[in-house]
């Protein structure tokens, strides 16, 4: 009654809460590929999932109010449908923001709460390490795809035991091909056959160092800006070292530099296809002319 502000405070930031919890789950869920979705749908669903609870909320208030002769709602219909309207637009900031983290990967203020959130707690949602390996063996299972490829080694040559530069082209190639597209999962330690082989051949002298070379590569031939974009963890899956790289896809083109060169990856099913003259500027002009 002395602060009008209140109750308009409580609602707004409850709803972004209640937000942040149902995208949260969502994110969780698509990243582990539970949940198959455009962006912009699992955004609707975590602004639906926010509103519903906050709906149930001014239910609840309803019936005490009726039934104990309490004054939550101030014995007015004005005051409910403010408290739902303040309910949207808290729910709707959150929805937002996680579109565009979701879909282009921008940084924002809730998107850093959710990273935190996921990393803090991945007993409650994720699970233990032996959890995401067992998604992984999963993934595994499924086969090659449009969305989930294999690669054996980083860059050694698994027939000659070498380390050569074409097999380290091979992964970047798929890196750029997800992000021309609609991303996806490349598994390097993996063979063709959906045999984990491991990553030891690569001879790096410990994960971390492998993550730095990989990322120093991907800056190099892609360029720094699509990093965002791209998630990289390694897992020790069967006692064999296994990098996972999830891609989302790029709102502009991204072209890989080769010897003075540019190339252009798309996926084609379970592979990946470079395209020139015509059918690049074609496909430029389908997939990112609404970006420019």
């Amino acid at each position: 009654a002395r602060f009008w502000w209140w109750n308009v405070l409580l609602n707004t930031v409850a709803a972004i809460i209640l937000g942040l919890i149902g995208l949260t789950i969502l994110v969780v869920l698509y990243k582990d590929e539970k949940i198959e979705g455009s962006p912009i749908l699992i955004s609707f669903f975590a602004f639906c999932f926010s509103l519903a609870v906050g709906t149930l909320w001014e239910i609840l208030e309803f019936v005490l109010d009726n039934s104990f002769s309490f004054n939550l709602q101030q014995l007015s219909l004005k005051d409910s449908m403010l408290d739902l309207i303040f309910n949207a637009v808290g729910s709707a900031a959150v929805a937002i923001a996680g579109y565009f983290y979701l879909q282009r990967g921008q940084k924002t203020l809730v998107s850093r709460l959710i990273t935190t959130f996921i990393e803090n707690n991945p007993i409650l949602l994720r699970g233990k390490k032996d959890s995401q390996i067992k998604n992984i063996k999963e993934v595994i299972k499924k086969g090659e795809s449009e969305k989930i490829e294999f690669k054996s080694t980083l860059r050694t040559n698994v027939y000659t035991g070498q380390i050569d530069s074409k097999i380290e082209h091979a992964a970047i190639r798929t890196v750029a091909a997800y992000l021309n597209s609609g991303g996806g999962i490349l598994l390097l330690g993996v063979d063709d056959k959906g045999e984990i082989i491991g990553l030891e051949k690569d001879n790096f002298q410990s994960a971390d160092k492998m993550l730095v070379h990989f990322t120093n590569l991907l800056k190099h031939k892609i360029g720094n800006e699509y990093s965002s974009l791209i998630e990289m963890e390694t897992f020790l899956v069967d006692e064999k070292t296994v990098l996972k790289v999830e891609c989302r896809q790029s709102d502009r083109p991204v072209f890989v530099k080769t010897d003075g060169e540019e190339e252009f990856f798309i996926r084609n099913g379970p592979a990946s296809m470079k395209l020139s003259g015509s059918s690049l500027v074609n496909y430029i002009q389908r997939r990112f002319s609404k970006n420019y």
